[in-house]
């Protein structure tokens, strides 16, 4: 239907179903289907309501589901079905074995036709395998960059508090309080460091003290 401005018409034209369906045939949509590819070499095809190919790259006239793997009257519950997908051993005239196949179809019941796009399943699934080696690998990646940074930030974690812990350990040994060496890359262990060493200043002043009291009483006596 169209609408007429001037006039403020609507021209409609119309057809019964029947009569507009015996309009179209399969050669109609025969360069468009047989355009369609997927993968390397999956392609589209059309079958009739018996499983007759329609419109198909290699079979002309044949049941497409000849072969015993298929269960008998595919087409037609594939008809009722309406649309989804299945999978399905599958041998060209030229190959030397049968391959696993992936197809999606749906049905046009007007015409009684069954659309179905079809590849073989290791050609649709091959970016899967691919990306899974590309996960497997970027995972392995991430875990070494992750082990390199926790082996570095662990070592610049540790030097110092070994240099500290060091140094606690020498003024230990010899009865001293030299002050402990600063982080300067760390402001948590530099203040860590000061902590400590207005520690080890106050009890230096303390020990001077005890000695300058300990020789005064010494002299009194």
């Amino acid at each position: 239907m169209v609408y007429f401005p001037p006039l403020d018409w609507i021209i409609l034209v119309s057809s019964y179903r029947p009569e507009f369906n015996s309009l179209l045939t399969p050669q109609d949509f025969q360069h468009t289907v047989s355009s369609l590819k997927f993968g390397e070499s999956g392609y589209a095809f059309v079958v009739d309501r018996d499983g007759a190919a329609l419109i198909h790259p290699t079979i002309k006239g044949l049941k497409v589901f000849r072969q015993s793997g298929f269960p008998p009257g595919l087409a037609r519950r594939m008809m009722a079905q309406g649309e989804g997908a299945l999978e399905y051993d599958w041998k060209n005239p030229d190959d030397k074995r049968c391959r696993r196949k992936l197809a999606a179809f749906k049905s046009i019941p007007d015409y009684g036709w069954v659309v179905v796009s079809a590849a073989y399943l290791d050609e649709v699934m091959g970016w899967v395998s691919r990306a899974r080696y590309l996960g497997y690998g970027a995972l392995a990646l991430l875990l070494l960059m992750g082990a390199m940074v926790s082996y570095y930030l662990s070592g610049r974690l540790l030097r110092p508090i070994n240099q500290m812990i060091g140094r606690l350990d020498a003024n230990a040994r010899r009865g001293e309080s030299e002050p402990l060496p600063l982080d300067a890359g760390s402001k948590e262990l530099s203040r860590l460091g000061r902590e400590f060493n207005a520690f080890l200043a106050t009890i230096k002043a303390q020990n001077g003290e005890l000695k300058s009291q300990r020789a005064r009483y010494r002299s009194l006596f």
